[in-house]
C-alpha cells in the first residue's frame, strides 16, 4: 500500500509495507486534520498487488495509477458539486 499526503504528486507517494509505517501514516493523518477541518483531512491511498508477472513495464502501471488518479479527482470534484448545498 502507498499512501499521498494532500498537495503532494504521485511522485512522492509513501509506501507501507510495516506496522512502523502505518503508525507514521495515521501520524500524517492526525498533522493533517489539526491543521485543517477533519471533514476536510484527507489521505489517497493505493493498494498494489504483488504479482510473479515480471512482464509488466512499471512504466505503464505509473502512467495507468496516474490516469486513475486523475479520473477518480474528476469524479470526486462531480460528486461534490452534485451535493453542495445538502
Amino acid at each position: 500500500m502507498k499512501y499521498q499526503l494532500p498537495n503532494e504528486d504521485l511522485n512522492s507517494m509513501i509506501s507501507v509495507t510495516t506496522d512502523e509505517d502505518v503508525d507514521n501514516m495515521m501520524e500524517e493523518y492526525n498533522r493533517i486534520a489539526q491543521n485543517q477541518n477533519s471533514k476536510l483531512a484527507w489521505l489517497y491511498l493505493f493498494l498494489f498487488i504483488k504479482g510473479s508477472d515480471n512482464s509488466i513495464n512499471s512504466s505503464d502501471t505509473h502512467d495507468q495509477l496516474v490516469q486513475t488518479v486523475i479520473e477518480l479527482r474528476l469524479q470526486n470534484k462531480f460528486l461534490k458539486s452534485q451535493f453542495e448545498g445538502f
